[in-house]
């Protein structure tokens, strides 16, 4: 039995290997047709070869296990151009070793190209970028000279046009096919958004394509910087993926518009710098969408260190920050904050009665209660189960017993109801003053907190000042 197992698993992996295969080297076969409609001076060799982009990415996405169909769509473009199997082969094994090297160095490096990092763009710019179509220029130079073929350019000059065009391809048609497949679909106002910034690449493209005069072309040709860094801005990756295949395909249709005898020595020199353009364009909105992306998740990671993930409201963490800044402008400014300590009574009875859900409703209630009566440069924060601290900066005593009785006063008028019964909330407060005597926030957190003990023991339910205040029940 187990030997079956093993036979039809074998089985089931070497059909998978087939069919992915021959999927592969069809869908490089089509793309590489694509490439070639944009031939140079040099018969068989394109400014630009998406057939890298679609071999990279299926093999970062699916495994290297996929290579030979790499070789098939090669043998097949090799056939179909009449281009000699002396040149196929060895532009066959490079085009291999370009996809299976820098996919297998990025997978070793743990680099997640979803471009979110800018240190994942680096590695992949450098390894899959620069290195990868190193091996495809060089292997296709070697086969051109071992058979003899004739080369109408000098070789540094094809070996450079074959390593840009498959580096651009593995830039921008691989980053778009890895960028759409690994993340998920954008919402429907940031579809709509990379639809406007797709329409506006095609255009300016338009107008750079069908200029005669190349200072012209070159200059409208600009505009695709500003635009990659706009939309990797707004709409990440996925936005600048989306905009630059567009220039590609604008690219290769406008070069059917073209006269066959004029292309190449078209693309030789003015098509060959829209297209370095629009490959520069690409990687600055890439790092500018990982810049942004990171900046965000670093913001989004601070943010949840200091603030408490119940109410929103800051934490411990948070609390203490602001206290610091208090106790500095209190010394250095002879400034007055007011410190409030709010002790929810009885919530342990709540959450025996009515459960733990609605307890966390109650502090949630008081949260919101507590952000209605503070100002942006406040600080409110909950310390622990019902504990929540409030800083006013440059807030005299008065005004704070003020604030803390309009608070109070809020909680009161809340009631809550479970299984029939209604339950009334209250509060205990304590009130210190951080100022030019306060030796640091830690004396004055304490003495709003034994003031807040003393309304608890004195009935609950009402405020009470710090000792060397206002004695008495507010």
């Amino acid at each position: 039995m187990n030997v079956l197992v093993a036979r039809n698993r074998k089985g089931s992996f070497l059909l998978s290997l087939a069919g992915g295969s021959l999927l592969l080297g069809i869908a490089y076969f089509l793309a590489g047709s694509a490439g070639l409609v944009l031939q140079s001076s040099q018969p068989g060799v394109s400014p630009l070869w998406p057939a890298s982009g679609v071999a990279f990415a299926v093999l970062y996405l699916f495994g290297v296990r996929y290579w030979p169909g790499i070789v098939l769509g090669m043998l097949g473009l090799a056939a179909y151009t009449g281009v000699s199997y002396g040149v196929a082969l060895p532009a066959a094994a490079g085009s291999t070793l370009e996809a299976v090297v820098p996919v297998w160095l990025l997978n070793r490096l743990g680099v997640d190209i979803r471009f979110r990092q800018v240190s994942h763009i680096i590695r992949f710019t450098l390894l899959a970028v620069i290195v990868g179509p190193l091996f495809s220029a060089t292997s296709g130079i070697i086969g051109m000279r071992v058979t003899g073929a004739t080369l109408v350019l000098p070789q540094y000059q094809i070996w450079l046009l074959w390593w840009t065009g498959n580096a651009i391809g593995i830039l921008i048609v691989g980053s778009l096919i890895i960028t759409w497949v690994k993340n998920r679909l954008p919402p429907v106002r940031v579809a709509f958004e990379i639809t406007g910034y797709v329409i506006v690449m095609a255009m300016i493209c338009l107008l750079s394509f069908t200029r005669q005069n190349q200072f012209t072309a070159l200059l409208i040709m600009y505009l695709t910087a500003p635009l990659s860094v706009i939309t990797g801005i707004r709409c990440r990756a996925l936005g600048v993926t989306s905009i630059s295949i567009t220039a590609l395909f604008m690219f290769i249709i406008s070069a059917l518009w073209l006269p066959q005898a004029s292309l190449p020595a078209t693309i030789d020199k003015l098509y060959y710098a829209q297209l370095l353009f629009i490959a520069f364009s690409s990687l600055m909105g890439l790092f500018v969408a990982a810049a942004y992306e990171e900046r965000q998740h670093n913001d989004r990671l601070a943010y949840e260190a200091s603030h408490d993930g119940l109410t929103g409201l800051l934490n411990r963490k948070g609390f203490y920050q602001n206290a610091s800044d208090a106790i500095r402008t209190a010394h250095a400014h002879h400034a007055e904050h007011c410190l409030i300590f709010i002790d929810l009574d009885d919530l342990k009875a709540i959450n025996d009665n009515a459960g733990h859900m609605t307890g966390d409703n109650v502090i949630r209630h008081v949260a919101d209660c507590i952000r209605r009566h503070i100002r942006s440069r406040d600080c409110a924060a909950r310390i622990g189960g019902d504990e929540f601290v409030l800083i006013f900066f440059y807030c005299p005593l008065a005004q704070g017993k003020q604030i803390a009785q309009k608070i109070l006063d809020e909680i009161n008028d809340q009631t809550i109801e479970h299984d029939g019964k209604v339950m009334s909330m209250s509060a205990s407060i304590g009130l210190s003053m951080i100022d030019r005597s306060t030796k640091d926030y830690q004396q004055a957190l304490k003495e709003a907190d034994i003031a807040c003990y003393e309304a608890k023991r004195a009935g609950k339910n009402q405020i009470r000042l710090a000792a060397g205040l206002m004695t008495g029940q507010v």
